[in-house]
């Protein structure tokens, strides 16, 4: 009998070390494989000023990746990819968090991201958007003009504004009649891209002016020479369009009709070529800018001109998206001359 109960006691114990074994085998962490997306906005157009006047600045080529969980174990600490997808093997089910780091060629960093997530056994892909801008650089900008197209006194006005700053930065120099350049230097900004307006003004009136989009990126130093050209008038009673900026990937601007002359209307069209990815010409925002100066009324693709004045303008339109901002630009010089004349007077 003792024999007897000795054995169902050494039975019931064996029983017991099995049930918790496999019960422990049942609660095992299941390990899945999931392909992980990086997603970086790209803002780039022809027109935009670049760091090292390169697109490639701004080019993503490498990223860092890391990513904490269930038993990561530090396995997926600062993975280093060249591409935008990369598949992590064997990661625990439950929740996770990853962090990027987009790169460009020459190692800046340029923006980042991070995602929490669980992982369930149905989880196959994830994204990642890399839409926060990274670190901090500076802008230099030198303009040049005919200084015997201006008198004492005039001044030249650079305002730099985008969703990062938050203030519009604002510079204003007054030249002299013997000078033609000027140049203006930003101190650290955050990295980003922002919209440039630039005007020059004598005796009160707008005589030149351009907009532009201006790329910053982290310890780099952003650098542009540009032509302030002021409108003249000429011997000559035709009217003409003179485009001196090349056609922009982001767009062109037509012209309707494309010859009048002066006090005659003119409609100018802004016509997209290149969009980003998921954005429609329906999701767009216009601003329009004439020599530098914005004109408020004029938020659509198309502005009219009511009557076209003898000299020159330049005219800019900034095209935007209220998802990535600021997303290119096109501009067109107008020129309308006119035959000088001379009024005799009497005593």
């Amino acid at each position: 009998m003792k024999k007897s109960t000795q054995f169902v006691l050494l039975l019931c114990a064996l029983l017991t070390i099995l049930w918790a074994t496999g019960c422990d085998t049942q609660g095992t962490v299941t390990t899945k494989d999931v392909t992980l997306v990086l997603r970086t906005e790209d803002p780039r157009f022809a027109r935009n000023i670049y760091p090292g006047d390169s697109v490639d600045s701004v080019i993503p080529v490498s990223y860092d990746i890391t990513a904490t969980g269930p038993n990561s174990d530090g396995r997926f600490s600062n993975v280093r990819i060249t591409n935008d997808s990369f598949t992590f093997q064997n990661m625990s089910v439950g929740t996770w968090h990853f962090e990027a780091t987009a790169y460009n060629a020459d190692d800046v960093q340029l923006s980042s991201g991070s995602l929490d997530c669980i992982i369930t056994p149905s989880t196959d892909t994830l994204e990642i958007l890399l839409d926060e801008r990274v670190g901090s650089g500076t802008f230099a900008l030198t303009c040049n003009w005919n200084a015997a197209q201006t008198f004492g006194g005039s001044t030249v006005l650079f305002s730099l504004s985008g969703n990062n700053l938050t203030e519009d930065l604002l510079m204003t120099e007054t030249v002299d009649a013997s000078t033609a350049s000027v140049t203006f230097t930003t101190g650290s900004i955050p990295a980003g891209f922002y919209t440039l307006d630039v005007t020059m003004e004598c005796e009160g009136t707008t005589i030149s002016g351009f907009s532009e989009m201006v790329a910053i990126i982290d310890g780099s130093q952003t650098q542009a020479v540009k032509e302030l050209t002021i409108g003249v008038i000429s011997d000559d009673n035709t009217f003409s369009i003179i485009d001196t900026t090349g056609t922009p990937v982001s767009g062109t601007i037509s012209v309707n009709p494309v010859e009048y002359g002066a006090g005659d209307p003119v409609t100018l069209t802004f016509e997209p070529d290149v969009l980003p990815a998921g954005i429609t010409v329906a999701d767009l925002t216009y601003a329009w800018y004439c020599d530098g100066c914005e004109i408020p009324e004029a938020q659509s693709e198309s502005h009219g001109i009511a009557q076209v004045t003898p000299g020159s303008c330049r005219y800019d339109v900034v095209v935007s998206h209220t998802a990535i901002g600021t997303v290119g630009s096109a501009s067109i010089t107008i020129s309308v001359a006119s035959v000088p004349s001379i009024v005799e007077t009497t005593d």
